[in-house]
């Protein structure tokens, strides 16, 4: 298989993997966009429901002005920009976070039953799965030397 070929399989399945994307957070829904772009939405063109808020617009010039949040937004995903903030602009960040919340939980879920899927094979079937699911699934990395010492000393 060729560069052009990998370059191909890449390309379909990123393209796929928008697909999949637009399905849980839909391109035409202006109050996801507003979540999706924040610093590229004209204030001018939000949504109604967003403007009957107390509030909103305010918070959302004062987002839309802060240098600071706009690099943040540049260097975190989607999901750390709007927990990071909102606390401190919770009148936008608190849905914002609640429009994202759906994404998030499908992609874990989706990592958990790709995780079972590998650990539930013909050759490793056994019935108990959730302490090797918890492991796999964990961010947390195990200290090995640790680990070892403590078994060493124990026999």
């Amino acid at each position: 298989m060729c560069f052009y070929d990998v370059q191909l399989v890449i390309k379909k399945h990123l393209a796929s993997l928008i697909q999949e994307f637009d399905l849980i957070i839909p391109k035409k829904a202006k109050e996801s966009e507003v979540v999706r772009h924040p610093f590229a939405f004209d204030v001018d063109t939000l949504p109604e429901s967003c403007k009957t808020i107390s509030g909103f617009q305010e918070e959302f010039i004062d987002i839309q002005c802060d240098s600071l949040l706009r690099n943040a937004f540049k260097k975190e995903n989607l999901g750390q920009f709007w927990t990071k903030i909102k606390n401190e602009k919770s009148i936008f960040g608190t849905p914002a976070v609640k429009a994202l919340l759906p994404l998030f939980t499908t992609c874990l879920c989706e990592c958990g039953f790709s995780v079972l899927a590998q650990i539930k094979t013909k050759t490793r079937n056994c019935l108990e799965t959730e302490h090797d699911m918890r492991l796999a699934l964990s961010k947390i990395v195990p200290n090995f030397d640790k680990v070892v010492e403590t078994i060493q000393n124990q026999g």
